[in-house]
């Protein structure tokens, strides 16, 4: 086993070996990863990543950026800032609460329209008739009233 490392090793391309190799760990990578000088929707990776690869060490950083940003998202709504990002944003990271609170109205406006969707899809393919529940009419009692 050894001898094949070595030989994937001595096999590769020689300006490539450092890319494949590194004392690096995970959480100092990820950290690395968000400290760069990178375009929003990169550094935004960091909600992908487990928080505790971070959370320690770049807490404070992360939260300076994210709320100096999010105004900026919420009202230009960038192509990638998307609900599900939107999603991912921890609550106790968000300093301002009419901000968090926009969050949140998006993430319920896009609960509701995914049911409106889905309720239109079934009406549309029911040929628009709508079957009562189980239970029976308006007010829940089946069938009283007729003898």
């Amino acid at each position: 086993m050894v001898l094949s490392f070595v030989l994937l090793l001595a096999s590769m391309n020689r300006e490539y070996v450092n890319t494949f190799l590194s004392t690096k760990t995970g959480n100092i990578a990820c950290q690395e990863k968000f400290l760069e000088p990178l375009k929003d929707e990169a550094k935004f990776s960091i909600f992908y990543a487990n928080k505790y690869k971070w959370k320690r060490q770049i807490d404070e950083a992360v939260k300076m950026w994210l709320n100096g940003r999010l105004p900026v998202w919420l009202n230009n709504l960038p192509q990638w800032f998307t609900p599900e990002k939107m999603s991912r944003i921890p609550d106790d990271l968000v300093e301002d609460e009419t901000l968090l609170l926009r969050i949140w109205t998006e993430q319920v406006q896009r609960i509701l329209q995914g049911r409106r969707d889905s309720f239109v899809g079934e009406l549309a393919q029911s040929g628009g008739e709508v079957e009562a529940k189980e239970g029976g009419g308006e007010d829940g009692k089946e069938g009283e009233g007729e003898q």
